[in-house]
């Protein structure tokens, strides 16, 4: 009697084992294919944005004066709100 729990006991154990394993096996793989898709997004995240940089370098060459005065009146946003929290 002892013999056959001891069998039915490691059944059960090497079924454990190789639904771990297995488990394991569907984990990694699901990792992997999320790595690989994390990657060409952000690829075409990079791309976008860098032609977003360009298109803005190209548009503020195209307008000096304006990009001149805008950037004037975020610095004096800036200035104002800094001014507000000293007082």
């Amino acid at each position: 009697m002892d013999h056959q729990t001891f069998e039915e006991q490691t059944e059960r154990a090497k079924d454990a084992y190789e639904g771990g394993r297995q488990a394991l096996k569907q984990g990694l793989q699901s990792a992997k294919e999320l790595a690989q898709t994390a990657s060409v997004k952000s690829r075409e995240v990079m791309d976008r944005s860098k032609e977003a940089f360009v298109a803005s370098e190209d548009w503020a060459k195209e307008n000096p004066w304006i990009t001149v005065g805008m950037i004037a009146g975020v610095g004096l946003l800036v200035g104002l709100l800094i001014g507000r929290r000293r007082d």
